[in-house]
């Protein structure tokens, strides 16, 4: 889909009338060809006032007294892209051409037209046709960019851009489509100097502010953002979107305290979207602060009917996280299920509901939510060996190192996995290979798992068995 709005370029073509001149008009009478010119007019006025059925209605009755009338076709395909009627709008610019073949406009809008459907090859030869007839147009290149960007061909789509602002100096949307794609391509640097200028053009450009932004963060100079985000605020208060992305970059700094200002300014913006208080859970989810950040969700949940069930689904998991680390294990596994309601594919909480229905002593139901993790995301590791000390505390060991040796090949360091086969092989006798295992796990483990994993190895040493993980960490993603 084009970047570009084809109503609102279009519009930009149509004359201003009040409705003191529609009503002048209206009271003339003549031949046909003045009364398709009084159609015509009125729906002028219309359309400037953002009335389009009825500029639609005035412009059909144009052409109905004079079929051949480019102008009023041009003008009701305009209506009729604003109205979503992209089709008719086609239709209506096509007719307009016929008329009038060597008409710039026309081609230009019929070219956005096209792309804005997705046929770039159309829109290509459009705007291609207008640059021809007319090649000082510097809208004409800039909507020919942008065409080339879709179509992939962005050294195409960077002269293009170079031509327009070199033809206007001033078109502010040549150099915010050129910042646009050289950040799409890497050259934050580049789009910064297009967003700088765009903004000289239009200082109160606050989405120039937003994606210049964007631009400064790609290059890790947060201070660069931050200052552009607050400018967008200065420009409108009322932006909830840039409060929160504010507050993610102070949260990023460390600063808090203002964050979760800013979060709470967009609250208060809007108070009835669930956004604004999963996000606060979020920050407070991050600080540990486990209470602060469950009220957030549940406050949230109140109104989850105006999100979609995805967003609802990871409410809910990170809620279940918060009850999770606090201790309320009942809760998480009842937050962690309604998250699985809502998004039946969301791995984390299949696993996060393993692991506290293990802790809980349900272990055929984790074992289950672990063969679900394994059949969603057949590369990981940590469930295959999860599953595999499950099945080992169930006494079957010879399914343990099933498990265990296929978390190995996938992930050759993990040394839970080593653990509990290694107590796998000496249940089953196999002592030289148990041994190697533990070995192992004393090598790739962390320095907890090796202060515990010690004794045991020297009971292994001694011929007595060694023991598997008993318990899971909940993914906290």
């Amino acid at each position: 889909m084009s970047s570009l709005k084809l109503g609102g370029r279009l519009a930009r073509g149509v004359v201003a009338i009040g409705v003191l001149l529609m009503g002048a008009v209206a009271a003339r009478a003549g031949t046909a060809a003045d009364d398709a010119e009084t159609a015509y007019v009125l729906g002028v006025g219309y359309q400037e006032l953002a009335r389009y059925p009825e500029a639609i209605a005035q412009y059909t009755q144009a052409i109905r007294l004079v079929p051949d009338h480019a102008k009023a076709y041009h003008n009701r395909g305009v209506c009729r892209a604003v109205s979503g009627d992209l089709l008719g709008a086609l239709r209506d610019l096509t007719a307009a051409i016929e008329d009038e073949p060597t008409w710039v406009k026309a081609y230009l809008n019929r070219g956005l037209g096209f792309d804005q459907r997705g046929d770039v090859d159309m829109a290509l030869a459009d705007l291609t046709k207008a640059i021809a007839v007319d090649p000082r147009r510097a809208d004409t290149y800039d909507a020919r960019g942008t065409v080339r960007r879709h179509q992939g061909n962005w050294a195409g789509a960077l002269a293009d851009y170079a031509r327009a602002v070199t033809l206007d100096p001033y078109l502010g949307s040549a150099y915010q489509h050129r910042a646009q794609l050289r950040l799409e391509r890497g050259d934050a640097a580049g789009a910064i100097a297009d967003f700088s200028q765009q903004i000289a053009l239009r200082h109160e450009l606050s989405r120039a502010y937003r994606e210049r932004a964007a631009a400064h963060e790609r290059r890790h100079d947060l201070d660069a953002a931050l200052a552009d985000l607050t400018k967008v605020i200065e420009l409108d208060p009322n932006d909830p979107a840039a409060y929160q992305r504010r507050a993610d970059l102070r949260w990023q700094r460390g600063d808090r305290e203002r964050a979760i200002a800013d979060v709470s300014a967009m609250i208060a913006l809007e108070p009835e979207s669930p956004e604004g208080y999963w996000h606060l859970g979020r920050l407070y989810l991050d600080q540990q602060q486990w209470d602060a950040a469950i009220e957030q969700f549940g406050r949230g949940l109140r109104y989850q009917d105006r999100a979609t069930p995805e967003a609802v689904a990871l409410a809910y998991h990170a809620r279940g996280v918060a009850h999770e680390r606090r201790g309320a294990l009942e809760a998480a596994l009842a937050d962690y299920t309604q998250a699985l309601t809502r998004s039946p594919m969301l791995v984390e909480a299949y696993a996060n509901h393993a692991a506290v229905s293990w802790k809980l002593g349900h272990a055929s139901s984790a074992i289950a939510d672990y063969t679900t993790v394994i059949r969603l995301q057949p590369v990981d590791a940590e469930a295959y060996a999860w599953r595999g000390a499950l099945r080992f505390q169930q006494d079957d060991a010879q399914g343990a190192i099933d498990d265990c040796t296929l978390a190995l090949a996938r992930q050759p360091r993990l040394a839970t996995a080593y653990q509990t086969r290694g107590a796998a092989y000496w249940k089953l006798g196999r002592r030289h290979e148990a041994m190697v295992d533990v070995e192992h796990a004393m090598v790739f483990g962390s320095a907890e798992l090796q202060a515990v994993l010690g004794p045991f190895l020297e009971q292994l040493r001694a011929q007595q068995p060694p023991v598997a993980p008993s318990s899971t960490k909940s993914q906290t993603h």
